[in-house]
């Protein structure tokens, strides 16, 4: 009897359970979703709205088709890379003469060196201070500066630097935005404070400081979850307990309504 009363309870608490904590999925709508949409609705667009949305939507089908194909090779491409990302970039810049701390290039502005390190001894400097850790993912911004690799006025490799603690290498074979070790991250910063440079240093600060406030955030997030979880348990628990109570009392009344007078 104990043990029905608690399948019960249990299936009733996981019903309410489901219908307290709905699931939302929700896809958002690319510029080719939205063209779809207003053509599907006959909404007739303003010429400029349209022009944008169509240059967009072509942006999107290329990216999508780059996307396929990147994943259709990942696998075979990640193979013959694992254990080997720093060695393919000393392989590249090792007869590299300059370093270049460019810009980024934004919408028409075009790229400024904005620092300069001569010598294939600083390249060097700069490899020996560089631990890399493979990843597959990668941030979605361009980076706040790029490191521009040089043989005379030839550009070798162009790396960009993401929040103090990741490299991207565009047009490189790296499979993703390569993660620095604590160790480079700390020493890399401030090789370049040395050679006269500061601007990795303060971002290096800003990026650790906005981990933090992240993984702060995830903590919470996580206690605000479990309370949520326990009220919502708490909840069934009074719901079923009233309802039991009714039910009982019910029963009562009618057990009362049959005794003869």
């Amino acid at each position: 009897m104990v043990k029905g009363r608690n399948l019960k309870f249990f299936i009733f608490t996981s019903i309410i359970l489901c219908l307290c904590v709905p699931v939302v999925n929700a896809k958002a709508k690319g510029p080719k979703e939205l063209l779809e949409m207003a053509k599907e609705r006959d909404i007739n667009l303003p010429p400029e709205a349209r022009e944008f949305l169509e240059r967009g939507a072509q942006g999107q089908i290329e990216s999508e088709v780059k996307s396929e194909k990147w994943h259709r090779e990942f696998p075979e491409k990640w193979k013959q890379l694992h254990g080997k990302w720093k060695t393919v970039l000393v392989e590249r810049i090792q007869d590299a003469n300059r370093i270049e701390i460019r810009s980024i290039p934004w919408q028409n502005n075009e790229s400024k060196v904005l620092f300069a390190i001569n010598g294939n001894n600083k390249v060097r400097e700069f490899m020996d201070i560089v631990e890399v850790t493979e990843n597959r993912g990668s941030c979605s911004c361009y980076g706040s500066a790029l490191i521009v690799f040089c043989k005379d006025s030839n550009e070798i490799a162009v790396l960009s630097w993401h929040h103090g603690f990741s490299l991207r290498w565009d047009d490189g074979p790296w499979l993703g935005d390569a993660l620095l070790s604590e160790k480079a991250i700390i020493e890399l910063p401030k090789w370049f404070i040395i050679q006269g440079y500061s601007g990795f240093s303060e971002e290096v600060e800003n990026g650790l400081r906005h981990y933090k406030i992240m993984q702060m955030g995830k903590i919470v997030r996580r206690i605000v979850n479990m309370v949520f979880i326990v009220a919502l348990f708490l909840l069934a628990l009074l719901i079923y307990y009233i309802c039991k109570k009714l039910v009982q009392s019910y029963k009562s009344k009618t057990v009362q309504a049959d005794i003869p007078m």
